[in-house]
């Protein structure tokens, strides 16, 4: 098979004359991309891509690449879920354990449907290898990739999951032998960003780039996706769509927290999480051990919706950034291609303080007969974090005259922000003048710092009152 796109505008005639011309058959498409999926003679793919490449109705051309799971079977026993306890989970639960209102989307070989640690919080989507509405697991991947992600949790069966609360879309790309194509892996994308799922999870993996996939991941990520994608485990450079810098690429790493030897690496890497040795659900209602940077993958999609739980106004690019902020460095000091930022730590990214201030401007208005109109105003300093942040405040520039701000210093909680009252003078000539109040911290692992907070100050010889008085209409006559 082959997927092509052609230019905007050509008309039906014009694409089906395309494909007449080459012997190629569509069977399908990606709506959303305007891609077709076609059928062309075995052995003739190369050749027709080279020839519809060619051709100026056509944007590009490609082969319809195979996908693979990526997962390195090891019946290793350890003690079961090292990976919660590694990444600070229960802590973070002590902030949030997951708003039901986050899907996170499995485009993976399906979920067993009937598993009891699963079953409840499943949204079927599509199953693209049989082409029906009943995207059930086969294979065994699937299953155990969303029983790390979002199990049903505290209900005194089996595992956890990172994300107590999320829901699981799923969505089946991969056969019963772990394969399946670029094509039906960029459909799954797409139709997820397009049906609510927020967290995209792709632990699998391909050696060649294809824009159809580039696109899908693209897509999603406009939409406002975090593309969770797993780096591969072969101890060689990233896969696709991993590679892509609109994915989120995950490595893996040990209980140790060491790289794992299989984790795949590169200057694509963004994090790493938990993949040796992990124990999650498996089809036929059972739990098994597994390893792979598909299993590190959902680890990180887990910790998307715990963040999106808590912070609900986040872009998906504030999202991914607080996981990177927060992660525990590891090998090389600041970012490397093994470990990305660091380990993912799910306690970090949901009690990091995050400091903000409010408003974010305010104005004074004053006259040779009138001092500055209000006589003062309020800044509140906000900490959305678990922990306290120790504030101190400076007005900038330093030299600015006209403008008092009173405390420079002080303690904001979630509970108890902070307060600095702002006053201003006539201590300059008329005309408009502007200064920041800028609101910082020493805490080197505080989000949001430091806020700046504009302060206007418009000085005239004389402010003028209009009056405006209201008038009615008597419709009763």
């Amino acid at each position: 098979e082959i997927l092509v796109k052609f230019k905007s505008g050509v008309s039906p005639a014009s694409v089906q004359a395309a494909l007449s011309a080459q012997d190629a058959r569509s069977v399908g498409e990606v709506p959303a991309l305007g891609v077709q999926r076609l059928t062309v003679p075995e052995g003739q793919e190369l050749a027709t891509v080279a020839a519809l490449r060619r051709h100026p109705l056509v944007e590009y051309a490609e082969p319809n690449y195979i996908i693979h799971a990526i997962l390195t079977p090891n019946d290793a026993y350890f003690p079961s879920q090292w990976g919660l306890t590694k990444i600070g989970a229960p802590q973070a639960w002590d902030v949030t354990t997951g708003s039901s209102n986050l899907t996170i989307a499995i485009v993976d070989s399906g979920i067993d449907l009937d598993h009891p640690d699963l079953s409840g919080k499943i949204i079927l989507g599509y199953d693209y290898v049989n082409g029906d509405w009943y995207p059930d697991d086969d294979y065994g991947h699937g299953t155990h990739v969303a029983g790390i992600a979002a199990a049903q949790t505290n209900n005194g069966l089996g595992v956890a999951g990172v994300s107590w609360g999320a829901r699981l879309m799923a969505l089946k790309v991969l056969d019963a032998g772990g394969s399946g194509s670029y094509a039906d892996v960029a459909s799954a994308v797409t139709y997820a960003a397009d049906h609510g799922a927020k967290i995209i999870n792709l632990s699998l993996g391909g050696d060649y780039d294809s824009q159809t996939l580039h696109d899908a991941v693209t897509y999603a990520h406009n939409t406002g996706c975090v593309v969770a994608a797993a780096t591969g485990n072969n101890n060689g450079p990233v896969l696709y769509p991993a590679k892509y810098a609109e994915a989120f690429a995950v490595a893996a790493t040990d209980s140790n927290d060491v790289r794992a030897w299989f984790s795949n690496y590169g200057p694509e890497v963004d994090v790493a999480a938990p993949g040796v040795s992990i124990y999650s659900t498996y089809p036929g209602g059972g739990y098994t051990y597994m390893n792979g940077t598909s299993m590190a993958t959902p680890y990180v999609a887990g910790l998307a919706a715990l963040i999106w739980s808590e912070y609900s106004s986040y872009t998906n690019d504030q999202v991914e950034g607080r996981i990177e902020m927060t992660a525990v460095d590891l090998g090389a000091a600041g970012w490397d291609q093994y470990y990305g930022h660091g380990r993912i730590d799910a306690q970090a990214a949901l009690c990091t303080s995050d400091l903000g201030a409010s408003p974010q401007s305010v104005a004074f208005l004053a006259d040779d007969e009138t001092d500055p109109i209000p006589s003062s105003q309020t800044v509140s300093v906000l900490n959305t974090g678990c922990n306290p942040i120790t504030w101190t405040a400076a007005i900038s520039p330093s030299a600015t005259t006209w403008l008092s701000a009173a405390p420079l210093s002080g303690t904001a909680t979630k509970t108890s922000p902070g307060s600095i009252s702002l006053s201003a003078s006539k201590t300059v000539t008329y005309g408009t003048y502007n200064a920041q109040v800028v609101i910082s911290t020493t805490q080197t692992t505080v989000w949001g710092n430091p806020q700046a907070v504009d302060v206007k100050l418009i000085y005239v010889e004389e402010l003028y009152k209009i009056i405006l008085f209201p008038i009615f209409k008597n419709y009763s006559w």
